[in-house]
């Protein structure tokens, strides 16, 4: 590890008595100081078990965990999860209900000295001064999170690990608090991993994500990098909810039934009859223009505040959704014409995990 490095893991794996499968599989990845990473994926795809590796609530087949420079954890020797010194943060708060706020914070911090002024900072930090003496149910949803946060944060552990936080707040709350929590971890300089099932969740607190695939990191890297260029379709489908369009080698270039993809290099065995690729198109990537003689058809559509969202019905049974403003409404049963913005789309081979950038549109109007 380098001196930058907080958490360290080297091809860890954990498979369950009685599965075929392993829930982790040669995970590897290096945490820096201060790194907010989120963890997201389907459910059973290793996420959860993942953290309570790091944690120390589950032991490991193989490989390895460093934190803070110590080997923590490997298949010969495992360290408790107390002497970890990681905050843990878990998806029911886990508060003791005869404890008051103070009280609970302080319950990690009873052989420190002066751990009562310690976790009256620990709490000014997450907004809840004045609330020291009340208990768990005298308290809202997002202000239990917040206890059970600062009880986290309070020894200054140099890992925090959030199981799903925010997932039973109401959607309002959670939306409020997403930044907050950031702030939070932000000004108490806190390294930190942070899964849930909620892809915008962790795009927008995380400095990196990683995505959880039957046990492996799918793709690991910046939001936008994950969001812009997906590794694989199974990435792409995860995060932005695309439509895919079945494609047909014809001359230079791939054929689908909103248009032509120039044929990049390295699908030359998909040309020779291997599987064609598959074109994703984002919802917001597509125009939709009212015509008489359109091709699709707007079979539904979804108000969803800023935005409409439109089920369009295309020739041969195939359905593309659409993101369309407020401000042009297209009614229930509409032909529109179905057009691509130059340059939205992107060709992923059928049977690989490889992204093929730089493809481009032309004669992307949606055709008979």
């Amino acid at each position: 590890m380098s001196q930058s490095e907080v958490l360290c893991l080297d091809r860890v794996c954990k498979q369950f008595s009685g599965s075929s499968l392993a829930a982790v599989d040669q995970v590897s990845f290096e945490l820096e100081a201060g790194e907010i990473l989120g963890l997201v994926g389907p459910s059973g795809c290793g996420k959860t078990t993942l953290l309570r590796m790091i944690a120390g609530f589950e032991s490991l087949q193989s490989g390895s965990i460093q934190l803070a420079g110590e080997t923590v954890a490997t298949a010969q020797r495992s360290l408790p999860p107390e002497t970890r010194s990681v905050g843990m943060v878990f998806q029911d708060y886990a508060l003791f209900p005869h404890l008051t706020v103070l009280d609970n914070v302080c319950f990690g911090l009873r052989d420190r000295k002066g751990s009562a002024a310690v976790a009256r900072q620990a709490l000014a930090l997450v907004g809840l001064e004045g609330l020291e003496r009340r208990y768990p149910h005298e308290l809202s949803g997002g202000q239990q999170q917040r206890v059970a946060l600062a009880r986290a944060l309070a020894p200054q552990p140099p890992l925090i690990l959030l199981d799903e936080p925010l997932s039973n707040l109401d959607v309002q709350v959670r939306l409020r608090l997403r930044q907050e929590l950031r702030d939070i971890l932000r000004q108490a300089q806190a390294t930190a991993i942070l899964v849930t099932h909620d892809q915008e969740e962790a795009l927008s607190i995380c400095d990196r994500v990683a995505v959880m695939r039957l046990g492996r990191f799918e793709q690991i890297g910046q939001p936008e990098e994950l969001f812009q260029h997906p590794a694989s379709r199974f990435v792409a489908e995860f995060l932005s909810q695309a439509n895919f369009l079945a494609t047909e080698y014809q001359g230079d270039a791939w054929r689908t039934v909103l248009g032509d993809f120039e044929a990049p290099g390295g699908l030359e065995g998909s040309r020779t009859g291997g599987e064609p690729p598959v074109v994703m198109v984002r919802q917001e990537d597509v125009l939709l223009h009212p015509h008489p003689e359109g091709t699709g058809l707007v079979r539904d559509r979804q108000f969803l505040g800023r935005d409409y969202r439109y089920f369009v019905q295309l020739p041969a049974g195939l359905e593309i959704q659409v993101l369309g403003p407020v401000s042009e409404a297209i009614a229930v049963g509409t032909a529109v014409q179905v057009q691509l913005r130059t340059g939205q789309a992107r060709l992923y081979p059928y049977d690989l995990p490889l992204v093929l950038r730089g493809t481009s549109t032309r004669n992307a109007a949606a055709r008979a």
